[in-house]
């Protein structure tokens, strides 16, 4: 499931350099994002911060990555999505369609009518949008713009762990269901579902689409720099804050909620992974966990 956020002047220029001398990544570049989560007795996590869409060059990992899957018996992920049936497929995808009598352009707002407008797409695809809730709508030219700067999700860290954890049959556990994660967007109301199309809309107008910069962040493990990107976008479009609060801080809050109980399970080491977004910040999954007694390290 692709959907993101994004921003920023000091942000950008540190991407370009980024991006512009590294040709070639190595291990040692790509730090990526992970934590060591560890309570009083010793029992411990890994906390991965993953982009569940990505592309050739997040490969190689990292050897404390790598190290840190080796040694867990247990994967922790938002959602199996190998495990989906066709038909769960089928049935996520038609809550995303329209009434035949309802229209994508009568739900929308004049500004954001005016910013679809302005952004080129195929006719064929404005065609077909006209069919979709903006949500859907929103979630659809994402995953064209992603897929056309090659970020797929058979690079995704999901994918790639979900395939390590069954070729060593290790147990994979689900934050959340399919359900569960449909609901974040068909629950959004009328207001909360033309903003979020408007940030998507807004997204592909940047020079740098903002997911080459939050892949640089996480390549160098700027958890600073990744979370200032997204305040950005957040300051220079106030009104989307109730997008991000919805899709990234509330989650934040029920994600730390279904990890802590992990702990409980003693002799278990645990590698879990969620969207790189939900590990940064003051409102961050590690912060939470740092509130509640627990010692979190960067690694």
């Amino acid at each position: 499931m692709t959907s993101r956020l994004f921003r920023l002047l000091g942000p950008i220029i540190c991407c370009l350099v980024l991006i512009l001398s590294a040709v070639k990544l190595t291990a040692a570049d790509n730090r990526g994002l992970i934590f060591l989560v560890e309570d009083d007795s010793g029992r411990k996590m890994y906390l991965t911060g993953s982009f569940h869409v990505a592309t050739p060059d997040f490969y190689p990992l990292s050897p404390a990555i790598v190290s840190a899957f080796a040694e867990a018996d247990n994967l922790i992920v938002e959602m199996d999505v190998t495990a989906l049936t066709p038909q769960e497929s089928l049935n996520i995808f038609s809550e995303g369609f329209n009434p035949k009598t309802i229209t994508l352009s009568s739900q929308l707002t004049p500004e954001t009518l005016r910013v679809l407008s302005e952004v080129e797409l195929p006719e064929s695809l404005f065609v077909f949008l006209e069919t979709l809730r903006p949500w859907m709508a929103a979630i659809t030219i994402e995953a064209l713009s992603l897929t056309k700067l090659g970020f797929l999700d058979t690079y995704g860290l999901d994918t790639y762990f979900i395939k390590a954890a069954k070729t060593r049959a290790l147990p994979i556990s689900e934050l959340e269901s399919p359900q569960e994660q449909v609901k974040l967007f068909t629950d959004m109301s009328d207001l909360e579902q033309d903003l979020y199309l408007r940030s998507t809309l807004l997204e592909l107008k940047e020079p740098i689409h903002p997911i080459e910069k939050y892949k640089a962040f996480w390549q160098a493990g700027d958890h600073e720099s990744f979370y200032a990107s997204m305040k950005d976008a957040e300051f220079k479009n106030p009104e989307l804050a109730v997008v991000f609060d919805r899709i990234i801080y509330q989650r934040n809050k029920s994600l730390t909620d279904r990890l802590l109980p992990f702990f409980h399970r003693p002799g278990r080491v645990y590698f879990s992974l969620v969207g790189a977004a939900h590990l940064v910040g003051p409102l961050g999954i590690p912060t939470l966990f740092r509130e509640a007694g627990f010692k979190v390290t960067q690694l």
